[in-house]
């Protein structure tokens, strides 16, 4: 039997995916077993005993992509096909790999309509159910027996001694913190998640590590602030590297995330008994029964909503309490039907998945949601009287049921056993077994006289005491007797007004004087003298009461007179000398470069008279850091990851939120290409111009046709090459576009402050000879070339280290350039430092900064680089020729050529002299073509074309 297993998402579904995979193995071990993945979780997979073939799906390629990718998977001639992704992908996946047998997830279950592709469902499973149960049900619908869950995970020897190095010097027992997560409303607050690693450092000396990609470092950065000792590896390990150090660790805690799910499979290295010196709390997996700190009390959870109000709730205490004698928890947490949120602990125990712990899964959290019989206040509208509603408590059995007095009793749904009459429990129960409050008095005056009937409570469209008879909600048959009345007093004499002493009016005998004018009344003003025109005088009527000169009647656009003076709408004419407001839309909030450009721009906007308002995709350290006024920062989640399909679909709605959030403003400014649809269609609606800074150079015309470039009135671009390579993708810019070219600036006094303070150590050594790199380390900047001509450099100058200042953001194409590495031997000369919240100090002391960039349209790291006067070796590629002038201000070589720069870089480490001339040009070049203040006073002159050109 040939099987086929799509599920192409995230890394924890991966990981709770494995037990299926280990069931189906050992009872059919003669199946051929594939599976479809993304590159993110591809290493994980790669290698798996258990697997015969690992089928990658290239996302980041897009549609160009999926034509061989099906072609591919017709080929295997399958014969079962398992969507466990339950989306429109994976079902096409599964439909065009030619099974005759697909099941998948029932129609409750199922998204995009992922269920229409398969032709055996499984039976609804309900939001409440954990994934690993979800995916073990396939086994039971291919009719398996039993087996135990496994996942399968081992780390080799050779991983095993990278974790050693990453963690040597570091005392047991080794607390890891998960800090990151693909979503970042999942994650918690770093002084809290410092305050656990104290905490546990105070009381069991422990050592904590940092894990995440390096996406994360930033939130890490910020946790190191508060717990210095901790060691960050974020973003400085492959996806096997983390397994190993996770094998090595004893306590794992963080949000819900794919590290934590992993390291909830990896085999525990010691006796459950001492395995974890704080309580077990955590996502996931059914193999570890783990539990989560705090429930989420949505009917069915996501990653936004009320998520961060739960976060906020949660404590540090409950997270670094030690654990009882016996080995069983102090407090245990209810799950919520909604799923887990919220730091959590991953247990690294086998305890037995029986009914004691499903009945701690029910237990109340204290302070969660409220203790069982504690009173609370309706606050709805209409409420009677403001009573006390109180919540009920766990049903007992009646009198006479044959049980034990008082010993909870089961109901079942729709029964009347056990349960008091809804009034009784509305009005007369007590709260926590005490006797019931006497109900208030009414809002309208009081309890009903003796005899009389009294209203339930008066309605909100009376108002009480008004002398009416208050309206009876229900009349009953024995009412004979009226209502109660307020008694009538009888009318009180009340003082006499002193009466005004009539005057004498000079037009009217006998009446009052009222207030006279202490001069004469002004009059109109005359109308203005004849004025000289041509050598006649004009003495015709006003303009404005003048006939059309196309038909008899006046002008009636004009304002009369005595018309309302109103305010002109907000970018029209008349707004020459108010503030202008701009709303700004960032798709990569965690783009380093971009954000702090958005910094120097809003310490400049008051000058040129604008105001910026911002809308990113998702919240992120560096926001505050670069100096972005919190107030006037929004998120919309919709403005990343609308570039697939059917994700495409939603940037309508995307548009529409937009749109909402720029209420009154004048423009749109798109800081990054991939944020210019949905301001496009926003700007449209709101009927204001959109201004898009093109910070890309991509190789074909279809990118740029995808961000509807086309469609632009007004461009930006950072460099002539950008502008040139985007005007040639789409043939030219239609008739009427404004287009210029502004290069990016820089705040040299700020960044020699930020230089002068002292690196990070370890980081750069001292009287070695350094090269090095900056940026995110991903395939575009080209990291593996530096590697390649290291290899060649250290051939002839044997000392020479190279340091790469960042962080990989894919973790496929880390592990790529981690093994080059270890193959070209070169283990101890190369170090990643992972991101950096202050880079300036290393870049300072390097000997020679290196851009190896396959395309780049405008590096901000080498106008940093050119800043500190540091001599660059770069390739020509983009706007960098523009940038440096080739043997005067820097050294340029021709792209992807290791030799070259090989060459290049031997020739500057022999000369010191060399390498002092050409630092002191490029700082001269940058503070003579590439001012701070040419930046701003571009985009903003850019801004009030658009405005002036639209309206």
């Amino acid at each position: 039997m040939r099987l086929l297993i799509v599920l192409t998402g995230a890394l924890g579904d991966v990981v709770r995916a494995l037990p299926l995979l280990g069931r189906i193995r050992r009872t059919r071990p003669e199946s051929w077993i594939g599976w479809v993945v993304e590159p993110a979780a591809a290493p994980l997979l790669a290698g798996h005993p258990w697997l015969d073939e690992v089928l990658v799906f290239d996302r980041p390629a897009g549609l160009r992509a999926v034509p061989p990718f099906l072609s591919r998977l017709r080929a295997g001639a399958y014969d079962v096909a398992l969507d466990l992704g339950r989306s429109a992908k994976t079902a096409l996946f599964a439909r065009c790999s030619g099974a005759p047998l697909r099941l998948g997830f029932h129609r409750r279950d199922g998204r995009e309509g992922s269920w229409l592709a398969a032709n055996r469902h499984l039976p609804p499973q309900g939001p409440g159910r954990s994934k690993l149960l979800q995916f073990l049900a396939f086994a039971d619908l291919l009719g398996l027996p039993p087996a135990p869950v496994d996942f399968g995970l081992a780390a080799t020897p050779a991983e095993l001694a990278d974790a050693d190095r990453l963690l040597a010097g570091l005392a047991e027992p080794l607390v890891a913190a998960c800090v990151g997560s693909s979503c970042p409303s999942r994650r918690w607050f770093p002084e809290r998640t410092a305050t656990v690693i104290e905490r546990l450092a105070a009381r069991r000396g422990a050592s904590a590590v940092l894990l995440g990609s390096g996406a994360d470092a930033p939130f890490a950065t910020l946790v190191r602030r508060h717990a210095a000792t901790a060691r960050d590896l974020t973003g400085r390990t492959s996806l096997r590297q983390l397994l190993a150090v996770l094998t090595r660790v004893q306590v794992v805690f963080g949000p819900d995330s794919g590290a934590l799910h992993l390291a909830a499979g990896v085999p525990p290295r010691v006796p459950p008994a001492s395995c974890a010196p704080v309580p077990s709390a955590a996502c996931a997996c059914g193999r570890s029964r783990p539990i989560g700190c705090w429930p989420r009390s949505t009917p069915r959870s996501t990653a936004k909503g009320a998520g961060r109000d739960a976060l906020r709730r949660l404590g540090t205490r409950r997270l670094a309490r030690p654990r009882r004698a016996d080995g069983r928890h102090r407090r245990r947490v209810r799950r919520a039907s909604g799923g887990w949120l919220g730091p959590a602990i991953a247990p690294r125990a086998h305890p037995a998945a029986g009914g004691r712990e499903r009945a701690a899964l029910r237990q109340a959290l204290p302070g969660a949601r409220g203790m069982a019989g504690e009173a609370r206040v309706s606050r709805q509208p209409g409420a009677r009287g403001g009573r006390l509603r109180r919540a009920r408590g766990p049903a007992r059995c009646p009198p006479g049921c044959g049980g034990p007095a008082g010993h909870p009793g089961r109901r079942r749904r729709g029964s009347r056993a056990g349960r008091r009459p809804r009034r009784f429990d509305r009005r007369s129960r007590g709260a926590a077994g005490q006797a019931a409050a006497p109900p208030p008095a009414r809002r309208g005056g009081g309890a009903a006289p003796p005899g009389r009937l009294r209203a339930r409570g008066p309605r909100a469209a009376e108002r009480p005491g008004d002398g009416r008879p208050p309206r009876l909600s229900r009349q009953r048959p024995h009412a004979t007797e009226p209502p109660a009345r307020r008694p009538e007093c009888a009318p009180q004499p009340r003082p006499a007004r002193a009466l005004r002493r009539p005057r004498p009016h000079p037009d009217r005998s006998g009446a009052r004087a009222r207030r006279l004018r202490r001069g004469p009344r002004a009059l109109a003003p005359p109308p203005p003298a004849a004025r000289a025109l041509g050598g006649g005088e004009d003495d015709r009527a006003a303009l404005r009461d003048r006939p059309h000169p196309h038909n008899d009647r006046a002008a009636h656009r004009l304002p009369r007179a005595h018309a309302e003076r109103r305010s002109l709408r907000p970018g029209r004419c008349g707004r020459q000398h108010a503030m202008r407001r701009a709303v700004v839309a960032l798709a990569h909030p965690a783009h380093a470069g971009m954000l702090r450009a958005l910094g120097l721009l809003e310490n400049a906007a008051a000058a040129h008279g604008w105001t910026l308002d911002y809308v990113l995709a998702a919240p992120d350290p560096l926001v505050a850091a670069v100096g972005l006024p919190a107030e006037r920062v929004a998120y919309l989640a919709g403005l990343r990851g609308w570039r697939g399909w059917p994700a495409r679909l939603r940037l309508p709605l995307v548009a529409l939120g937009l749109a909402r959030r720029a209420r009154g403003a004048d423009l749109f400014y798109s800081a990054t290409l991939s944020s210019f649809p949905p301001c496009l269609l926003a700007g449209r609606l709101r009927r204001i111009p959109q201004v898009v800074h093109v910070y890309s150079s991509y190789a074909d015309g279809a990118s740029y046709r995808k961000h509807l470039l086309g469609h632009a009135r007004s461009l930006i671009a950072p460099s002539a090459d950008a502008l040139a390579l985007a005007r040639h993708a789409l043939g030219d810019f239609r008739p009427g576009t404004r287009a210029r070219v502004v290069y990016n600036g820089m705040d040299v006094a700020r960044l020699a402050r930020e230089a002068a303070a002292p690196a990070a150590p370890g980081l750069v050594p001292n009287g070695v000879p350094t090269i090095g790199m900056v940026g995110n380390l991903d395939e575009r900047k080209n990291p593996a070339l530096l590697v390649e001509a290291l290899a060649a450099v250290r051939a002839v100058l044997p000392d020479v280290r190279a340091l790469l200042v960042g962080a990989f953001p894919d973790a496929a194409y880390a592990a790529r350039v981690d093994r080059r590495i270890a193959a070209l031997g070169l283990r101890d000369a190369v170090t990643v430092s992972g991101f950096l919240p202050n880079p300036f100090p290393v870049v300072h002391a390097l000997d020679v900064l290196v851009h190896p960039a396959r395309r780049d349209p405008f590096p901000l790291a080498l106008l940093e680089g050119m800043a500190l006067g540091r001599p660059i070796v770069a390739a020509a590629v983009g706007g960098i020729p523009e940038m440096l002038v080739d043997g005067e201000s820097g050294v340029l070589v021709p792209p992807d050529d290791a030799a070259a720069l090989a060459g290049a870089l031997v020739e500057l480490l022999r000369d010191p002299a060399r390498r002092a001339r050409l630092g002191a040009a490029a700082y001269q070049r940058l503070v003579t073509r590439f001012t701070l203040e040419g930046f701003t006073d571009g985009v903003f002159g850019a801004f009030d074309e658009a405005v002036t050109a639209y309206g």
